[in-house]
């Protein structure tokens, strides 16, 4: 059986969990009797109510004091099994039978008794527990013994034949159409039997029940109950091989269309609970199209006189602070470093001062950590606090869905604006590893003169710097106004000849797509923690299918 799972916080999960169940068990006995040979004797369980004289006639239709007849309520709080040698490997292979419970410490809730008697070689005896014991694991057995017999032989007294749960399983052979005998037992009236008996026909039984008087004491065995006509009748139609053949022919295809119509009950359950889940995670995504949409609407900012006259002076400070630490002057400070590591040899004075390849890198560093603190998240902040609040919305005004809203109130987070925050320097590719892809693509599309023009100007780190800044602090269409205004009026000629404002227009697009791609990750994730909870909470579409598939395969057998 494929193994499905169903979160315990769905509201439907009771009843996915015991469709899920029942078909495991047919399924299983399905299994197993769809592999036994022809020689397997009939399975034929007794059955009933506590107090009935169940075990005293299995006693006594084994010929032997097998079953122990107590006072206590219930009386049969494990199945006694009573099997041909032959048949118990077989026997051992049915999974119903090695059930266990609390009841039974751990123990198997099944006793199984050999024998070698020839006069009941031809069935497989069961005394099962009683099918009104308070103890779940008891009904549960008994249950599992009525979907693997052949037959029943279902025992009722005089004074528990109108029980609501003989009735209930009375009606439940006669539905699937399982062989069944009937006994009262413990008769003193004709009025109760004839009662009985017209009950069984009115519910469409012809047969006569079998009728067993009632004794002074309740003894374990009564002698010779067996070859009583009505008993001796029974076994021998168990010990005709055509008639056990037609039988277990007849109950095997019962069973079969049993268990397919169990999975078809199963499968329309849990594809409905599907249904309902996608329905929900595809109006989370549409809630997170909306939102990415006008997110990205209000991505771009309006150029403004004091925003334009900071943009001035954050260039001017990085172009006189790359002055001295840009990398095109590398070759003058190799050879100062040459220079002072000779003399540090001769008198150590550098010993405990900061390289400059560290001083050159510290700089440029701390730039790179202010470009991160330049992005504008506003938009991300309002987009995801929309998000979760309609989200909220959405699952409340549905009675249907408390379950999920539940689910999403304790299990799911709500990012704030410190989260907000982690995850974007987070996902946002680094800052440096960025700027040093653009600033070698930018070197690599020039030629070697404008090279040459580009590393006359020192600030042209800045340059990049100052770009990118802007981008993630107020968008593309913020830089293509401010390269005009702010930045190439600072850029000499010589080196606006090679085409840096088209390329810092490039760079900016580039960084432009990467940094809104982060915004909407963010805003997708946030909404992921909603979906991917709900999807968890009930097994995949490809379980659906291997579920569909599997009933396919034994409904079309």
């Amino acid at each position: 059986m494929l193994e499905l799972s169903f979160d315990k916080r769905l509201a439907n999960q009771p009843v996915l969990e015991a469709h899920y169940l029942q078909s495991e068990r047919l399924l299983k006995a399905w299994q197993w009797k769809s592999s036994l040979g022809e020689s397997f004797p009939l399975v034929i369980s007794l059955m009933g109510g506590t107090g009935t004289g169940k075990s005293t006639l299995f006693n006594s239709l084994a010929g032997q004091i097998i079953s122990k007849v107590g006072h206590r309520r219930p009386s049969t709080l494990r199945a006694i099994v009573l099997a041909p040698l032959e048949a118990e490997r077989k026997l051992s292979e049915c999974p119903l039978l090695n059930s266990k419970s609390e009841v039974s410490r751990g123990e198997s809730q099944t006793q199984v008794v050999t024998h070698e008697q020839p006069e009941l070689s031809d069935s497989i005896l069961i005394d099962t527990p009683d099918i009104d014991s308070v103890e779940i694991s008891n009904r549960v057995n008994a249950e599992n013994f009525f979907i693997i017999s052949d037959a029943l032989i279902f025992v009722t007294s005089q004074e528990k034949y109108g029980d609501l749960a003989g009735h209930e399983m009375t009606e439940r052979a006669r539905r699937w159409g399982k062989k069944t005998v009937f006994i009262m037992n413990k008769v003193s009236s004709d009025i109760a039997y004839d009662d009985f008996r017209s009950a069984l026909k009115d519910r469409g039984f012809p047969d006569e029940p079998i009728r067993v008087e009632r004794l002074p004491s309740s003894p374990e065995f009564i002698p010779e109950l067996r070859n009583r006509p009505e008993f001796s009748e029974f076994l021998a139609e168990s010990a005709d091989k055509s008639l056990d053949r037609n039988v277990r022919e007849a109950e095997l295809e019962r069973l079969r269309a049993k268990t397919a119509c169990s999975l078809e009950t199963l499968e329309g359950s849990f594809g409905s609970e599907l249904q309902r889940l996608d329905l929900v995670n595809n109006k989370i995504r549409g809630i997170l199209a909306d939102l990415t949409r006008e997110m990205q609407g209000e991505m771009d900012r309006v150029v403004t006189q004091d925003l334009e006259t900071h943009i001035r002076e954050r260039l001017h400070e990085l172009t006189a602070k790359y002055d001295f630490l840009f990398v095109p002057r590398k070759k003058l400070r190799e050879a100062v470093k040459r220079f002072i590591d000779d003399i540090s040899t001769w008198f150590n004075l550098l010993s405990h001062e900061p390289s400059e390849e560290a001083t050159v890198r510290s700089a440029p560093m701390k730039d790179l950590a202010a470009v991160q603190r330049a992005a504008n998240l506003r938009p991300l902040e309002t987009a995801i606090a929309k998000f979760n609040q309609q989200v909220a919305e959405m699952l409340s005004s549905d009675s249907a869905l408390e379950d999920l809203c539940r689910v999403a109130q304790s299990e799911v987070s709500r990012w704030d604006t410190k989260r907000i925050h982690e995850l974007y320097h987070d996902a946002f590719p680094g800052v440096e590893k960025l700027l040093e892809t653009e600033f070698k693509r930018f070197q690599d599309g020039l030629p070697v003169s404008d090279k040459v023009k580009l590393y006359g100007w020192s600030g042209i780190w800045a340059a990049f710097v100052i770009a990118m800044e802007i981008v993630v602090g107020g968008g593309f269409t913020l830089l293509d106004a401010l390269l005009n205004t702010a930045i190439l009026p600072s850029i000499p000629t010589l080196v606006l000849k090679a085409r840096v404002a088209s390329l810092l227009r490039d760079i900016g697009a580039r960084v432009d797509r990467t940094h809104r791609r982060t915004l909407d990750t963010i805003l997708e994730k946030q909404a992921q923690a909603y979906t991917d909870k709900f999807s968890g909470l009930a097994p995949s579409r490809a379980k659906l299918q291997d579920l569909r598939e599997l009933r396919q395969s034994i409904a079309g057998n």
